[in-house]
């Protein structure tokens, strides 16, 4: 029983991060979609938005490097 407990952390842990470095892409796609929708024009809380979740997902792929997550040839 602490065994499959032990198990389920690490999976549900697992989860939470992929989530959570899932989540800026989407939410980039969807501001990228209203974009579209809007003439290709931001409202300023869009644009805040925008810089604020690019920024986010730059720091990421940053850390994946750092943590040689990313596969180079």
């Amino acid at each position: 029983m602490v065994r499959i407990k032990k198990v389920a952390c690490k999976v549900l842990s697992l989860c939470n991060t992929q989530n959570t470095m899932e989540r800026p892409l989407f939410e980039i796609q969807e501001l990228k979609t209203f974009w579209r929708k809007q003439n290709f024009v931001f409202t300023n809380e869009q644009q805040f938005k925008y810089d604020k979740l690019i920024a986010e997902r730059q720091k990421q792929v940053k850390s994946f490097y750092k943590d040689n997550l990313v596969y180079k040839a």
